[in-house]
Order: structure tokens, then C-alpha cells, then sequence
């Protein structure tokens, strides 16, 4: 199944698009800041999960037209409405939660955000690795010890820094959203290492990084919740942006290619 990846198109990545990318994203972050402006920021954090769900939502149209390409299309689909729970997982935190409370009616929009990455993940490696988990007993056992051993190094890292677990709603649900975004950042990989010598290779590699910014920007925001120490002007909300931001610069890649 893995020859189905196509090799002939080329999909180059552009740095400067990656540079306006990370400079939009500090610009306007600091304009937040220094202008004190909430509202600018919310709206410009909530645009960067729509537009790339929107982006998701095209891709998986462009899948619709092929039987065997259905598994594609119900993937982006999964990717899309996941980019949409947490836009509206936003929406509602900006409305509802003045106090910075967590957890937050938004949580129950931001909860199925991992799961149908996830999903997403699955779908488009099943396909090429039909036999995936088993394989990974079988011929990939390598990549069964990386696959472990990443989201358990993340898990241990964030248990650290929490000094260690205690059992309150708010420590759990921190939990699990760590352990789930280490788990698909370690699938993200084993997708790119299934699609690198293809054309897909390139969009995938932009979404491993999209993937790995919201993972560096949700350890360390949930550590700040542990301290109470969260704002709305936080740094971290331009690691999350770029995320978004890289995910849709990688669907509009992928969109090319098919």
C-alpha cells in the first residue's frame, strides 16, 4: 500500500512563507500586549483555527471524488471539525470566562480536539499501513519503542515540572491533555515517516511542526494553570497561532498535491 504515496510531484517548502508565518504571529501578539487590546487578540486567535479548518474542510472535498480516496476525505473532515471545536472552544472561553477560570464550559469544546487529530492520524496511516498496530509488533518494532517512549518522556517531563500528580479535576483533565497531545505528536511522526520520500512528505512535515507548537504551548499552559498564573497576553498564545497557522500553510501544500 505504502507505493500508493505519490513521488512525482514536487512540494517544496517556502521559508519565507514560514517567516511571515512567526512574524505576523509576534507582531501581533505584541500589539495585544502593548495596546492591551483583548478583543484583537481573541478575534486573531479564533480566525487561525477557523481559517485552517476551513482549509481542512477543502482538502477533504478534494478527496471526494475517488472511492479509495474516501479514507482521506473522512480524515481531513475529522481534522477540520477538530480545528472548529477548538475555534468555538475559544469563542466561548473569550464570552463566558472573564475569570480565567479551568476548567471552563469552553473545555467541553477543546476536550474532542486531540481525540479527532487522532483520528485523523489513524485514518491516513491505516491506510498506508494497513496492518497498523500490528505491524508494529511484526517489522516496526523500533518505531514501537519511539512511539512508547516519546509521549512517555513528555508525560514524565510535564509530571516534573507539575511536581508530581495529585488527583483534582484540574490536575486530571491537565493530564489528559498532555498525554493525548504527546500521543498524536508521536503518531504525526510515524505519518511523516510513512509520506517523506512522497510529495505528501512536505505537508506532512508542516504539520508535525504545527502539532509540535501546540505541544510545547500546552505543557507550559497547563503548568501556568497550576499556578494560577494564566492570561489572555501569554506568549504561549502566539505558539498556539502558529500551530494553527502551519497546519493551514500545510493544507493548502497537500490541497496542491491532490
Amino acid at each position: 500500500m505504502e507505493e500508493i504515496v505519490p513521488n512525482k510531484i514536487k512540494s517544496s517548502i517556502s521559508y519565507r512563507v514560514i517567516f511571515i508565518i512567526i512574524s505576523a504571529n509576534v507582531a501581533a501578539h505584541y500589539y495585544g500586549v502593548l495596546s492591551k487590546n483583548d478583543l484583537f487578540v481573541y478575534v486573531f486567535s479564533i480566525a487561525c483555527p477557523v481559517t485552517a479548518g476551513i482549509a481542512s474542510l477543502i482538502v477533504s472535498k478534494g478527496y471526494s471524488t475517488s472511492v479509495t480516496s474516501k479514507v482521506f476525505q473522512r480524515g481531513f473532515f475529522c481534522l477540520g471539525i477538530a480545528l472548529f471545536f477548538t475555534a468555538t472552544g475559544d469563542f466561548i472561553y473569550f464570552i463566558y470566562d472573564t475569570n480565567n477560570s479551568y476548567p471552563s464550559i469552553a473545555d467541553i469544546f477543546y476536550f474532542p480536539f486531540y481525540p479527532l487529530v487522532i483520528a485523523h492520524l489513524l485514518l491516513n496511516i491505516r491506510f498506508f499501513k494497513y496492518d497498523f498496530p500490528k505491524v508494529l509488533l511484526k517489522k516496526d518494532r523500533l518505531d514501537l519503542i519511539w512511539l512508547v517512549l516519546i509521549p512517555s518522556a513528555i508525560f514524565t517531563f510535564y509530571i516534573f515540572l507539575s511536581d508530581g500528580l495529585s488527583y483534582s479535576v484540574e490536575t486530571l483533565l491537565s493530564d489528559y491533555y498532555v498525554a493525548i497531545v504527546a500521543i498524536s505528536l508521536s503518531l504525526n511522526i510515524y505519518a511523516v515517516k510513512i509520506f517523506k520520500e512522497g510529495a505528501l512528505g512536505k505537508p506532512w512535515l508542516l504539520l508535525l511542526f504545527g502539532i509540535l507548537a501546540f505541544d510545547v504551548a500546552d505543557v507550559i499552559y497547563y503548568h501556568l494553570e497550576s499556578l494560577n498564573s494564566y492570561d489572555a497576553l501569554n506568549p504561549i498564545n502566539m505558539l498556539w497561532n502558529i500551530g494553527y497557522l502551519l497546519i493551514f500553510y500545510s493544507l493548502v501544500k497537500h490541497d496542491k498535491v491532490i
